[in-house]
């Protein structure tokens, strides 16, 4: 058995004497407390032997699982785990806006063979920027920065790339005012949210963008109605001040060690959008339960995120499960396979599903019902 991280052993001999063998990720108790329990007789020497045999049973269980061959260090960061990492930012990339501009075709894809200046605006589209620093960190031998991707996506194409790191925010503009298309990089960085600053706070102040990105999209969006947002971040984001003046916006997330191509891939269409959110992303705070970081004690209700919207019959800006498409679908014949249902058992549900749009869409389905077994028959489309 082994503890969660930082704070979760008190007490040195009530972890031993309890079954803790290890005690993650530093031994703050386990040294100093744990010898000084074994000297005043609170811990004994069978106490640590027993939790040195588990920890040793474990290792000879699964020293011969596995190919240990796999598992040297040129192994890291293989084509395979480069394949697998832009898999795996392709599918989770959301795409939350794409009106049409003007009475025009969609912003978004952005295409390659036309004659055209984009401007790539904001710091963050040079950062190799893959999140949490914390527990969760990894270290890939080569991370694809946003402008990495995009210049070498449109190498050799009719497509000019400019870039400006969005901290002047006169200086932005007039360099969006001369480009045909903006990409503005807004969004947060490990500083901002997660285990790395957890010892101040570990959450961000507000579920807005900053405000220098705020105005930054709003300066630029008035100069140059054909720009997109690419929002990077671990959660739901306020857009409220901004949205309904730029005519695309993608949540990126933490795009991974190939996030770059992967924003490329899915800004000039190779790839078409299919990732769907996991959480609603509210109006305002305000439509959320009361929270602050710094509150030490506080007693909520079973209702939360998208559940209390819904409750509180709140209009979520992007709800749960959205995610929009370059394609389009057509669903047809749709079947039970049982019009009852009773405690305990599984329904099947079948529908046709036609792709009637130019891009190749997201190859099969699965829905897993909240109270019963998954429920979807997949179709190929």
């Amino acid at each position: 058995m082994l503890s969660d991280f930082l704070f979760a052993v008190r007490s040195a001999t009530k972890a031993i004497k309890g079954g803790l063998d290890v005690e993650m990720p530093y031994s703050w108790h386990y040294s100093f407390f744990l010898w000084l329990a074994l000297k005043t007789g609170r811990a004994s020497e069978q106490d640590v032997n027993e939790a040195v045999r588990r920890i040793l049973r474990k290792k000879f269980q699964f020293k011969d699982v596995g190919e240990a061959l796999r598992y040297g260090e040129d192994a890291i960061g293989c084509e395979a785990h480069k394949n697998l990492a832009k898999e795996a930012a392709d599918k989770s990339i959301v795409l939350l806006k794409n009106d049409d501009a003007k009475d025009r075709k969609p912003l978004l894809p952005l295409d390659k063979n036309q004659q055209q200046k984009v401007a790539i605006i904001g710091f963050l589209a040079c950062e190799e920027n893959t999140g949490d620093h914390g527990s969760s960190a990894v270290y890939p031998k080569n991370v694809v920065t946003t402008l990495d991707g995009m210049r070498q996506h449109c190498d050799g194409s009719n497509v000019q790339i400019v870039f400006d790191d969005g901290k002047s925010i006169s200086d932005a503009t007039r360099i969006a005012s001369e480009a045909d298309v903006v990409i503005v990089c807004a969004g947060f960085t490990h500083k901002e949210e997660g285990e790395y600053i957890i010892l101040s706070g570990g959450d961000r102040d507000n579920l807005g963008l900053k405000a220098h990105d705020e105005q930054l999209i709003n300066s630029v969006s008035n100069v140059n109605q054909n720009t997109a947002v690419v929002m990077f971040g671990g959660s739901a984001i306020v857009t409220e001040n901004w949205r309904h003046k730029v005519p695309a916006i993608v949540m990126a997330w933490y795009a991974g060690e190939q996030g770059g191509h992967a924003i490329a891939d899915i800004l000039f269409g190779e790839v078409n959008p299919s990732g769907k959110l996991p959480c609603s992303f509210p109006r305002c705070t305000d439509d959320l339960p009361y929270f602050s970081k710094n509150t030490r004690f506080i007693r909520y209700e079973y209702l939360h995120g998208y559940r209390h919207l819904e409750h509180h019959h709140y209009d979520p800006a992007y709800a749960m499960g959205f995610g929009l498409s370059y394609t389009s679908y057509q669903y047809s014949n749709l079947c039970l396979s049982s019009s009852t249902l009773k405690p305990d058992e599984a329904v099947t549900v079948s529908v046709d599903i036609e792709n009637t749009g130019r891009w190749t869409g997201t190859r099969s389905y699965k829905c897993t019902s909240a109270t019963h077994k998954p429920c979807f028959v997949h179709r190929k489309i």
